[in-house]
């Protein structure tokens, strides 16, 4: 916020004993009244500068604990990430082994299927082997006990002992046959069985991995959880610093605005006793031009053009460096109307009549000395230096000799303001 009739402090003061002066020999008392006014002026911008000192202190702390939260919470986020990484892989893991342990339990199932086949074809085997011998027993003994061959001989012919022989042959060829497909079926089952061991004992052993990997990677994921669980505590008690800083920030803004909006009444009533005792000479009539070789600024005019003014270089960087703090995010209008300002009082007989004076005239610039100094340190922007030069080559976008924000001024009473941006320019207090 900008009040500009501030910038009346220095040249008050000088009339305040002057006023003191004439007072202390005709025994007028409005001269104690005008200092107190004054010096209440001052001390409130002291109270201001303090309390911006420690705004300052409080936003550079509230900044560096951001910074301690913003780390914090990338942490967090870095440990939250690994945290749900051990989850993610701990479940896939989990999974495996049940889908191990499924493959375990079929295996063991068709072992144990394959086990009972081979019992089944060593029995069949045992009972065919029985068979075989009961057949070659039979074969070779009749029922007189005579033996096979003497039956064999006692063939009525080579025809018939043949086909005796032939007959026998079969018999003992199909009993072998079903032995030999007993035995490969035994054979066949035992390899199979060989097999599916081998694969229950890998599946046995990638089980037994996965669990020992199950184990570290619940140890490692109880660790990330409460190292997760500790960042965030930190988060947490980071944050509540950052809140406090903001608490201290939000109370510190309502002491300065309280202190501004003091300052504003004061520079009020400083501004009525001045009008009251101002005479014609002063150039403080509507309209009067003055004749102490001032020019009084003719409001009635609503802008154009002024007088040349040639500025060194430290005071045109000073001129631009006012309207960057006081309007760089007003626009080119804005930043040309607060220029108009500046120049409209240098050619004014009632205040400084230089831009040096004008400016770091007491209790006139909020931005004076603070921000307008940080701006000198740190470089003008090169739109509100175009501005500045602007105004130094004559332009005047108004006739304004103050300006302030748009509540104060409605607060104040002051009508006829051009709005630019967000202040109220404006010739005197009250009517224009």
């Amino acid at each position: 916020m900008s009040i500009s009739n501030r910038r009346l402090v220095k040249n008050c003061i000088v009339f305040v004993l002057m006023v003191a002066f004439l007072t202390a020999a005709i025994g007028m008392s409005s001269d104690y009244t005008i200092y107190t006014v004054a010096a209440s002026i001052e001390e409130l911008q002291q109270k201001q500068q303090e309390t911006q000192e420690k705004i300052n202190s409080v936003d550079a702390l509230k900044k560096e604990a951001e910074a301690v939260l913003k780390a914090l919470q990338g942490e967090a986020n870095s440990l939250e990430g690994k945290y749900a990484d051990y989850n993610t892989r701990l479940k896939k893991i989990t999974t495996e082994i049940s889908s191990a342990e499924k493959s375990i339990d079929d295996t063991q199932n068709r072992i144990a299927d394959l086990k009972l086949k081979l019992e089944q074809a060593e029995a069949d085997e045992v009972e065919t082997k029985e068979l075989m011998k009961a057949h070659i027993q039979y074969m070779y003994e009749n029922n007189s006990n005579q033996s096979l061959f003497l039956s064999l001989l006692a063939s009525d012919s080579m025809t018939t002992f043949l086909k005796r022989a032939e007959y026998t042959a079969a018999i003992i060829r199909n009993d072998q046959d079903l032995i030999d497909k007993f035995q490969k079926q035994q054979e066949e089952i035992k390899q199979a069985t060989a097999e599916l061991q081998q694969k229950e004992a890998d599946l046995q052993t990638y089980q037994d991995t996965l669990t020992a990997q199950v184990d570290d990677l619940k140890a490692l994921t109880e660790e990330a959880k409460q190292a997760y669980q500790d960042k965030t505590g930190e988060v947490y008690t980071a944050q509540g610093t950052v809140d406090d800083y903001d608490a201290m920030m939000k109370e510190l803004e309502r002491e300065m605005a309280s202190y501004q909006a003091q300052q504003a009444q004061a520079q009020m009533e400083l501004a009525k006793q001045l009008a009251e005792q101002e005479t014609p000479d002063a150039g403080g009539t509507e309209g009067d031009a003055g004749t102490d070789g001032g020019n009084v600024v003719d409001p009635g005019t609503s802008g154009g053009s002024g007088s040349a003014y040639g500025a060194g270089d430290s005071e045109r960087m000073l001129l631009a460096a006012c309207i960057q703090a006081e309007a760089w995010g007003e626009g080119t209008a804005g930043q040309l109307a607060v220029g108009s300002v500046i120049m409209n009082r240098v050619e004014d007989s009632r205040f400084p009549g230089s831009i040096t004076g004008v400016v770091t005239q007491s209790g006139q610039f909020a931005s004076y000395p603070g921000p307008i100094n940080k701006i000198l340190e740190r470089g003008v922007a090169p739109e509100c230096l175009a501005a500045a030069d602007q105004v130094l080559s004559g332009y005047r976008s108004g006739n304004w000799l103050f300006f302030m924000t748009q509540p104060y001024a409605d607060k104040f009473g002051i009508t006829g303001y051009t709005m630019i941006g967000n202040h109220a320019f404006f010739y005197r207090w009250g009517a224009n």
